[in-house]
């Protein structure tokens, strides 16, 4: 009983410690003493073995291997194995195995326990590769790392382009054609009858006169036929005059209001100088204002690009719609420097009437940054991973999604992901694997001694440590920023400490009745 209470006390002692695993004593019968009883010697009688137990042994104090819960702490070199395994440490000349992940980095780097053992794994070599399977070695980063420069080769530009960045000449009459009878007049009006003319005649030519979108003077001409004329064929009239022969601007009348839009984007002379009537009749001109004027506008995106020994420059690229499917751009840089080919400093943009690009996704683009270092080669693309450029009716949100160079940096950080990988995080963004922890496993893990401060001893009865790292063990990963805590069942430890208390004290009246037994029996011969 006492050892059970010695394990029981250590469980509730250790109910707080980092990956503590609880212990259970077991216990067996010590030995026992054979008895005969007369008369059952023959055939028929029960064959028993008549044997008093004598007493009870520790059998074996077993670990509860069991998985502790997984507590939160948000430091960085805190880890927890989430599933089988240990973590593998060493003091110099011996290793160990434990659940106990709170480490940290010390000086030399080195990712150590709170009493500086090294934390075993496997280093990155010079080439940056990490190779697992062989001898473990003291995990540590190099705390002045850098992370050469590297010259940008790749550019991606994605988003949409607003369609109407462009704008279209538009005019308008100022007042709606209205009837004699003061009604809004439509389509199928007829001349005769709409208020603004007065006292037209069969033969009357309706004349408007016109400035296309180059400047030049037209009139579109309408010979007034008697109950056939209508407004339609006065629309019909000024649209083939613009349009002959070629295409200048869509005419259309809706609510009895003309409205006049150039067929190009950006600055136009499109305009309506008046209406009049060639014959007996006349006509109140209605006034035609310019609600929009026609404007070549253009979109901006901008990025930082590398040269092949880190430094900085700025890209520009001005997109310009020309029209409606139809854009060009243009690249420069910021302080001047100078693109080896001039015709790599323009392009154009195509898309279809579903706003999707139609033309070549890629552009070569090729600078001098002018500061010694080799010329800077890259490819700008418009369509990547499928992602793409796009033209359509909403906001413009093109944009360099993505460069791939960047400036040399310096180590700043450094954590453990859920494969026990430790990656270090540098000051130009980028972060690679510097090395991995091993984990051990053993065939017994019951037979693995207890050395203090959350160490465990490799025994003959264990057998020898077999390595491995957390992404080749299946259902095992590693909880960084956290700690295993300990298994014990504090409420279990309380229920078998007062069991052993009730054992004990059973035992003990147990001994005291015999004793008084024996007394008695001592007192017969008085």
């Amino acid at each position: 009983m006492e050892s059970k209470m010695d394990v029981i006390g250590n469980n509730i002692a250790n109910v707080d410690t980092t990956g503590f695993k609880s212990g259970r004593v077991s216990f067996s019968e010590m030995m026992s003493q054979s008895t005969s009883r007369p008369n059952q010697s023959g055939q028929n009688a029960p064959q028993r073995m008549n044997q008093i137990g004598l007493g009870v042994q520790v059998a074996s104090i077993d670990r509860n291997l069991n998985q502790g819960s997984i507590e939160t702490t948000d430091r960085p070199t805190d880890l927890a194995i989430d599933g089988q395994g240990y973590f593998m440490v060493n003091d110099g000349e011996t290793d160990f195995l434990s659940r106990a992940g709170n480490f940290e980095f010390n000086d030399d780097g080195k990712l150590v326990t709170q009493g500086g053992l090294s934390v075993q794994g496997y280093n990155a070599n010079a080439e940056g590769d990490i190779i697992t399977g062989g001898a473990t070695e003291d995990l540590q980063i190099n705390m002045d790392d850098t992370y050469d420069p590297q010259a940008t080769s790749s550019m991606d530009i994605h988003g949409n382009l607003n369609n109407n960045t462009s704008l279209a000449q538009i005019i308008t009459q100022a007042q709606a054609f209205t009837t004699n009878s003061g009604d809004i007049a439509d389509d199928d009006t007829l001349l005769q009858d709409i208020d603004q003319f007065t006292d037209l005649a069969d033969g009357d030519i309706v004349e408007v006169n016109l400035i296309d979108n180059d400047g030049n003077d037209l009139t579109a001409e309408l010979e007034v036929e008697d109950d056939d004329t209508t407004l339609e064929d006065l629309r019909a009239a000024i649209a083939d005059e613009l349009n002959d022969p070629d295409e200048q601007a869509s005419v259309s009348l809706e609510d009895g209001v003309f409205r006049i839009q150039a067929d190009e984007l950006g600055e136009s002379e499109l305009n309506v100088l008046g209406m009049e009537v060639d014959g007996t009749g006349s006509v109140s001109s209605p006034s035609f204002q310019t609600t929009q004027f026609g404007e070549t506008n253009s979109q901006r995106v901008s990025s930082t690009v590398y040269d092949a020994v880190g430094e900085a420059h700025t890209m520009v690229m001005e997109l310009t719609q020309n029209d409606h499917g139809d854009w060009e751009y243009e690249i420069s840089f910021l302080d001047g420097e100078e693109i080896i080919d001039p015709d790599d400093a323009t392009g154009e943009l195509e898309f279809d009437q579903n706003g999707n690009l139609v033309s070549d996704p890629r552009h070569a683009l090729s600078f001098d940054p002018g500061n010694g270092s080799s010329n800077v080669n890259f490819t700008i693309n418009f369509e990547a991973d499928g992602n793409s450029l796009t033209e359509r009716d909403a906001n413009t949100t093109a944009q360099v999604a993505s460069q791939d160079g960047f400036a040399q940096g310096e180590l700043v950080d450094a954590f453990i992901d859920a494969d026990g990988y430790v990656v270090g995080d540098y000051s130009n963004g980028q972060s690679r694997q510097l090395g991995q922890l091993a984990i051990g496993e053993v065939a017994n893990p019951q037979g693995l001694s207890q050395e203090g401060s959350n160490l465990l001893g490799l025994t003959n009865e264990s057998g020898d440590v077999s390595l491995t790292t957390a992404n080749n063990m299946a259902d095992t990963g590693i909880s960084a920023g956290a700690l295993e805590g300990s298994n014990v069942d504090l409420a279990q430890e309380f229920t078998d400490m007062i069991v052993t208390q009730r054992a004990y004290q059973s035992n003990a009246r147990v001994v005291q009745t015999a004793d008084q037994i024996l007394n008695e029996a001592v007192g017969l011969k008085r």
